[in-house]
């Protein structure tokens, strides 16, 4: 099955990425064309850019916001049944599809009619009558567009986070609290540097997730305002199924695998010395 669908696929597009394309197949070799003219187009460059600040945002926010929510269950809740409760309803966003999650936000930023408008208007931030347009100013429609995914993605890694947790031995953290280590103490001394490779995983699949994100930008801002949140993929996506470039987004998307494979593969051999160190 993943010869078939996932490998097959790969090599395919690797190929495409070298031709262009007449009627929906390739008719002819074009060498490197494509890459050329990906590389000398502006929109592409930008595209670049900001996925390189959603793969930013996604590796370090989300993991760190589920460190927190799992320190936070686990120190503050009492009793098997109360953790477990608390972790249920804080994974649940991750249970929806991305598309469910971008329509529900798009609703949550409306202008008019938006949940978050009338919290604006109810505290009395912002006048009856006027209305905050969210994903409407390219300065920072790609960070607010970034809020329902870690809204969505924290419960995952809190759910990781609080295994690791649960995995770290008792006799430490008693240890700890008989020599009159305060919490704060603790978790700094005992339980990050136990949890190390737990976040450097995470931070990894979240990594790669950052990269392959499409579907919950293109439901909120297809790519807009004014290209602000238009990431690789969905570059790609426009270029495929809107411009019937096939070749020119197959270029593209060996860019974004090649982009994957190096970033991944660098950031563990850092990560590698990193946990090695750590655990002397």
């Amino acid at each position: 099955m993943l010869a078939v669908f996932v490998y097959s696929s790969i090599f395919t597009g690797f190929g495409y990425s070298f031709s262009k394309f007449r009627d929906f197949a390739p008719a002819g070799f074009v060498g490197f064309r494509n890459y050329v003219d990906a590389f000398n187009n502006d929109d592409f460059l930008n595209s670049i850019k900001s996925t390189l600040m959603w793969v930013l945002m996604t590796a370090t926010i989300p993991t760190f916001a589920g460190l927190w929510l799992a320190i936070l269950v686990y120190y503050q809740t009492r009793g098997r049944l109360v953790s477990g409760v608390a972790r249920t309803i804080l994974f649940m966003p991750m249970m929806m599809s991305a598309v469910a999650v971008g329509l529900l936000w798009s609703l949550i930023y409306n202008p008019l009619l938006g949940l978050l408008n009338q919290l604006l208007h109810l505290i009395e931030l912002i006048p009856a009558g006027t209305y905050v347009g969210f994903l409407e100013n390219p300065n920072t429609a790609l960070y607010e567009a970034f809020v329902p995914m870690v809204w969505q993605s924290a419960g995952f890694s809190m759910v990781i986070f609080s295994a690791a947790l649960q995995g770290i031995p008792n006799d430490m953290r008693e240890a700890a609290v008989l020599d009159g280590a305060s919490k704060i103490k603790e978790i700094w001394h005992i339980v990050l540097p136990f949890i190390v490779p737990t976040i450097v995983s995470l931070v990894t699949v979240n990594m790669i997730s950052g990269f392959k994100a499409f579907d919950l930008l293109n439901v909120l801002t297809h790519g807009g305002p004014a290209d602000s949140t238009m990431i690789v993929s969905l570059y790609m996506y426009k270029q495929a199924f809107s411009a019937w470039k096939y070749g020119y987004s197959s270029a593209v998307a060996v860019v974004l695998f090649m982009s994957i494979l190096v970033s991944v593969l660098l950031f563990s051999l850092a990560a590698r010395g990193f946990v090695a160190r750590s655990s002397k």
